[in-house]
């Protein structure tokens, strides 16, 4: 029998420093990054899908280019003008341990932080409202296919029940969903996830 190879690591931004961790507080530029993630795209086509100007976008993807985060990968000449096309320089982010492990009074990292996990469903909820207003998300009682499954809900959890939990909802994120993606797809989905614990149970059943 044939041993199906692995499959090779995904590419992974680090986030290593401050200024990068405040170029990413911010949603519009977490929307951007979305659209830049499946295809190249300049700025006027990324500016469209969002519906806001141009002139509005190319500082923000300024920015991300600045961190490292998008790069120019083709360029072409239209009516005289060169135009740029971007894509993200890694498929995932992640923000160093070592730029968390902070000890003392809240600090500039873990106030930034707390903007940049904040900044991922604002701009969740921005496709939200769009996805509603352009009739793509319908009310349940108005759709006879599921299109959607949205909620929200709080589960009391031991440690290590939490921790095999977020084993497997990582494992859907990164590898399921992108396991799923089909560019012959005729819709383009949008997926977020948040698990995190809120606050430590007192009294009786709380974790030891």
């Amino acid at each position: 029998m044939t041993k199906a190879k692995a499959r090779p690591a995904p590419e992974i931004f680090e986030v290593t420093e401050l200024e990068q961790l405040r170029v990413l507080a911010d949603p519009l530029r977490l929307r951007v990054l979305n659209h830049l993630f499946q295809e190249a795209l300049t700025v006027k086509q990324v500016a469209d899908r969002l519906e806001v100007p141009a002139t509005k976008l190319y500082y923000h993807v300024n920015e991300l280019e600045r961190i490292g985060l998008v790069k120019v990968v083709e360029t072409r000449v239209k009516s005289g003008i060169i135009e740029k096309y971007y894509r993200l320089t890694a498929p995932f982010i992640h923000v160093s341990r070592e730029l968390l492990q902070l000890t003392g009074s809240p600090s500039d990292t873990t106030h930034t932080y707390a903007e940049v996990l904040a900044s991922i469903f604002e701009a969740v909820a921005e496709d939200l409202r769009q996805s509603v207003i352009s009739g793509q998300l319908v009310p349940p009682e108005q759709s006879t296919a599921k299109m959607a499954a949205i909620g929200r809900t709080n589960v009391r959890l031991t440690r290590a029940a939490a921790a095999r939990l977020a084993k497997k909802l990582a494992k859907l994120l990164q590898e399921d969903m992108e396991a799923a993606d089909d560019e012959a797809g005729e819709v383009e989905y949008g997926f977020a996830l948040a698990f995190f614990p809120i606050r430590p149970v007192e009294g009786e059943g709380a974790d030891e």
